[in-house]
């Protein structure tokens, strides 16, 4: 193993990964945590119930999605996702037409139903 760049402090040396693979303390969290967080929107199939979990826009952005009923922890069902074209939502008895550039700043999660 080459010594000449030596790993951050705190980080190890994950055998397994290969040569000389450093893991280090703040690397990306593990699928299971980064599912918590959700999926962009835009990756819904049609006849999805989800949940919106969080934005990943700016505060202008979040203000219109907000002003068209899109808030964290509203129930949101897919209408339609093709690929070309706006994807249609339904959201609190209405359906809004997103582009797929904003849908993808929108995570959401699949929705709990309690039985």
């Amino acid at each position: 193993m080459d010594m000449g760049i030596l790993p951050a402090l705190g980080s190890t040396l994950d055998e397994t990964a290969g040569p000389a693979v450093f893991v280090s303390p703040t690397s990306p969290p593990s699928r299971a945590v980064a599912s918590e967080r959700g999926f962009p929107l835009a990756m819904a199939t049609p006849g999805s119930n989800l949940r919106l979990v969080s934005y990943g826009c700016g505060r202008n952005a979040q203000r219109r999605l907000a002003d068209q009923g899109l808030t964290v922890g509203v129930s949101i069902s897919v209408v339609s996702n093709d690929a070309c074209g706006p994807m249609i939502v339904g959201v609190r008895g209405v359906r809004i037409g997103l582009g797929k550039g904003l849908a993808h700043k929108v995570m959401v999660a699949p929705l709990e139903t309690n039985l």
